[in-house]
């Protein structure tokens, strides 16, 4: 996107929860609006944003869409109406920051190259290993289907953008994906200005009842299954049974649709009641 052209740019967004794809999201849109460029926000069954971005919402420079569409649906009526929603945002770019390999379908891809001049995808998470191919096995001729559909579907797009390289090898090397679309822009993390606080590193133990000796995990992630959760919980637990006289704690902070499911993890690998979770 040229720097000093005001361009009118669309995102669409889906996602169950607000995790680090929905920060990046964030952060890009106020980005672009400080560069002056004109902001439009569809929002696929969710609010995330809704308070985020109150006020430049409220001062006209982000333009907010709700719809209850689904951006994987493929029925006639939901294409319709994807078509009337995208004539009446009426934007030049489409932004689509993309959770997973598996989100967006070839229909909704095609009908986003129809009413966008220019189309970038955001790929922040690893795809999933393609399944080897089998001569007459059904499952395998399914797969070589499903990889096709995905390498159409990224001819459509004008530049595909992964956050690291392993993202992007995976799309190229298993997928299919044009070199020449894929660049890698990865994410930057100001990790200079992280700097321990001790005070504050007391409080949370005393908060949450941990001894000063306890060694303390951390992590700050969206509970969906990509993340992995289950099996930092699993890891957990193994270390727990070898040295079961170590002192450690999992400090999982974080909102999405397997926190009930976690829970319930947690109590079955009896990590609850060693208090090992927080």
């Amino acid at each position: 996107i040229a720097p000093r052209a005001r361009k009118s740019i669309c995102f669409v967004t889906q996602s169950p929860a607000f995790g680090g794809t929905e920060m990046h999201t964030l952060s890009l849109i106020r980005s672009l609006i400080d560069r002056g460029h004109a902001l439009s926000l569809v929002c696929c069954n969710h609010h995330h944003y809704d308070n985020r971005l109150a006020s430049e919402i409220q001062a006209g420079k982000v333009a907010l869409f709700h719809t209850d569409l689904a951006i994987n649906t493929g029925t006639w009526d939901a294409t319709i109406r994807w078509g009337e929603l995208l004539q009446r945002v009426k934007s030049e770019i489409l932004i689509f920051p993309k959770g997973g390999n598996n989100v967006g379908n070839l229909n909704f891809a095609l009908l986003c190259r129809k009413f966008f001049e220019e189309i970038y995808w955001i790929e922040h998470l690893e795809a999933e290993a393609p399944q080897p191919i089998r001569i007459l096995d059904p499952a395998s001729l399914n797969g070589m289907r499903n990889r096709l559909v995905k390498k159409l579907r990224a001819l459509n797009a004008d530049r595909i953008i992964a956050v690291s390289d392993k993202v992007a090898n995976r799309l190229t090397q298993d997928w299919g994906y044009s070199r020449d679309k894929v660049i890698v822009i990865r994410n930057g993390i100001p990790w200079r200005t992280f700097v321990r606080d001790a005070q504050r590193g007391v409080a949370f133990r005393r908060r949450h009842s941990i001894p000063d000796d306890v060694f303390v995990f951390g992590m700050m992630t969206r509970l969906s299954d990509e993340k992995g959760i289950d099996i930092a919980l699993e890891a957990l637990r193994n270390v727990l049974r070898r040295h079961p006289s170590v002192g450690l704690r999992l400090v999982i902070a974080g909102i999405g649709p397997l926190e009930e499911r976690l829970r319930e993890l947690v109590n079955k690998l009896d990590l609850r009641d060693r208090k090992s979770v927080v």
